[in-house]
């Protein structure tokens, strides 16, 4: 068979997040040991969304969105986006899905008050921010960190307590 009869169903490789808070809730998971990918599109009722981050640990895959704010974010919508990531990855990863709980996670970078169903829990930025703070409280300074943006919360933890 030749290469160029080669065809391909499904995505090879995921995006990278090029959002800084996706970025932080992906940081945020992988801390807590998941195993993440981001950017992960599925199609929808009408052309494509993406799974901001997929989370995957021991007996339970989380499919997070990652927002900034509700503004567009209904929860019609979101239950439907939820629906949706859970019946592709149902069908396309049955073997990642396999004896595993899925938990819907709304991950949210402002403090507004919103009605979600209980299905969907929410992170808000103020708990992932104490998470890291929390973890870097009494480390000592030159910890061996590759990811820009937990280096950067490094360095404000570090620089901020001097005096």
């Amino acid at each position: 068979m030749s290469r160029n009869n080669v065809s391909l169903n499904f995505q090879l490789v995921d995006n990278p997040a090029v959002d800084a808070f996706e970025q932080v809730v992906e940081l945020f998971y992988q801390a807590q040991g998941y195993l993440t990918c981001s950017n992960k599109w599925f199609p929808m009722v009408r052309g494509y969304a993406d799974i901001d981050v997929l989370a995957v640990r021991d007996k339970e895959i989380r499919i997070i969105q990652a927002v900034t704010n509700m503004d567009d974010k209904s929860p019609e919508k979101l239950k439907l986006f939820f629906d949706k990531a859970i019946e592709y990855i149902n069908k396309n990863y049955p073997w990642l899905v396999a004896d595993r709980k899925i938990i819907k996670t709304l991950a949210i970078e402002n403090e507004a008050s919103f009605n979600l169903p209980e299905s969907i829990e929410v992170v808000r930025a103020s708990e992932i921010a104490l998470a890291f703070h929390g973890a870097l409280q009494g480390k000592k300074k030159g910890l061996c960190v590759k990811n820009p943006i937990f280096k950067a919360i490094e360095f404000y933890n570090n620089f901020s307590s001097e005096k």
